[in-house]
């Protein structure tokens, strides 16, 4: 499982995925929903209702909507 860059937490697939839409599909560092708060200046609520947003656009860097999650 990775880590993220800037706290060390375990990252879930969703987190990842968040990471990779918000920043570059390609980045190789990943960030915990808290830490991409801080980094964007948002609260936390917003980033969980932008991946349930994108979830429900058929985004493929998200988990299903039968809460199924993914391997990074």
């Amino acid at each position: 499982m990775a880590e993220c860059a800037g706290c060390g937490r375990a990252l879930t697939a969703d987190e990842a995925g968040l990471t990779k839409k918000l920043i570059n599909r390609g980045i190789e560092k990943y960030y915990c929903v808290a830490c991409l708060a801080a980094m964007f200046k948002v609260d936390e609520s917003l980033l969980y209702e932008k991946i349930e947003q994108f979830r429900a656009q058929g985004c493929v860097l998200f988990a299903g909507p039968d809460g199924g999650v993914k391997p990074l």
